[in-house]
C-alpha cells in the first residue's frame, strides 16, 4: 500500500489521509453549503422566513443541520471510497466515525454561518471563502502530519477551525477497536 513512500514512516499513510480527507471534506461541504443563506437574502427569500412565527434561531439551526445532513451524505462516500483504496476500519470504527462526522459538520456549519454573517454579498463569499478554506487544509494536517511545525505555521495552525475537525476525526478513529 505505502511502498512509494516506504515503511520507515511509523504509521500507515493511507490511513492517516482517509481520516484527514474524511474530515475535510464534511468540514468544507458543510461550511460551505451555508452560503446559500446569502442567495436566501438576495432573492427576499429570508425575509419571508424570517417573519414566520417561529425563531430566527431556529431557522439558523435548521439550515445548520440541513446542511450536516446532505454533509454527512458525501462522508458515506468517503468512507466507500476508503474501503476501496483499502483503508481497513471496524464496524465500531465506522460508527465513530459517522458519530464525529455529525460534530465535524455541525461545527463547520456554524464556522460558516459566523463567516457569511461578515459578508455582503454571495459574489465576496465565493472570492473569500476558498482564500478561507484551502490554506487550512495544509495548516490542519489533513495531508501531512502537522506535529512538528516552524512557530508562525504553528500559530496559524492552532486558529485554523479545520485543525480541530481533523484532530477529532483521527482521534476517536485511532481510539476506536481495530
Amino acid at each position: 500500500m505505502q511502498s512509494n513512500l516506504g515503511s520507515g514512516l511509523g504509521f500507515n499513510f493511507l490511513t492517516f489521509v482517509f481520516t484527514g480527507v474524511f474530515a475535510q471534506t464534511l468540514f468544507q461541504s458543510a461550511a460551505m453549503g451555508i452560503v446559500s443563506l446569502i442567495d436566501d437574502r438576495e432573492n427576499d427569500f429570508s425575509q419571508e422566513i424570517f417573519i414566520s412565527p417561529i425563531s430566527r434561531y431556529s431557522i439558523i439551526l435548521g439550515k445548520i443541520v440541513g446542511e450536516t445532513l446532505v454533509a454527512l451524505v458525501q462522508g458515506i462516500g468517503i468512507l466507500v471510497f476508503g474501503l476501496l483504496a483499502g483503508v481497513r476500519f471496524s464496524v465500531g470504527q465506522v460508527f465513530g466515525l459517522m458519530a464525529v462526522g455529525v460534530i465535524v459538520c455541525l461545527f463547520a456549519a456554524a464556522f460558516g454561518v459566523i463567516i457569511l454573517s461578515n459578508l455582503p454579498s454571495r459574489r465576496t463569499a465565493d472570492q473569500i471563502f476558498p482564500f478561507i478554506m484551502l490554506p487550512q487544509f495544509f495548516l490542519a494536517g489533513v495531508f501531512n502530519p502537522i506535529k512538528i511545525l516552524p512557530p508562525y505555521l504553528d500559530i496559524l495552525s492552532r486558529i485554523s477551525p479545520m485543525r480541530y475537525a481533523v484532530d477529532l476525526t483521527r482521534g476517536v478513529f485511532y481510539t476506536g477497536p481495530a
